[in-house]
């Protein structure tokens, strides 16, 4: 999810199993792409949409800014660091 994010990629996501429904659910609700069932038909013309409306690489780039000032590994050394040092 992250790494479609940063390439500006709108998503298409078929869900399968554990957190990939939350996941998907996450994309669709955000804007940054759209769900599919899997059936041929609908994986072609949900690719069309994605390509044809701007709005999915619209809110893509306005997550992308977001999640490159996104750093959870440096967040967390400087929590330790208020906490203990």
């Amino acid at each position: 999810m992250y790494t479609a994010i940063l390439a500006d990629v709108p998503q298409l996501v078929w869900s399968q199993d554990f957190d990939q429904h939350d996941c998907a659910a996450r994309i669709s609700f955000h804007g940054l792409g759209l769900r599919t069932l899997g059936k041929p038909q609908d994986i072609v013309a949900k690719i069309h949409e994605l390509c044809r409306n701007d709005s999915y690489r619209k809110r893509v780039e306005e997550y992308r800014q977001i999640t490159e000032r996104y750093h959870p590994g440096w967040a967390f050394v400087e929590l330790v660091q208020e906490r203990f040092v």
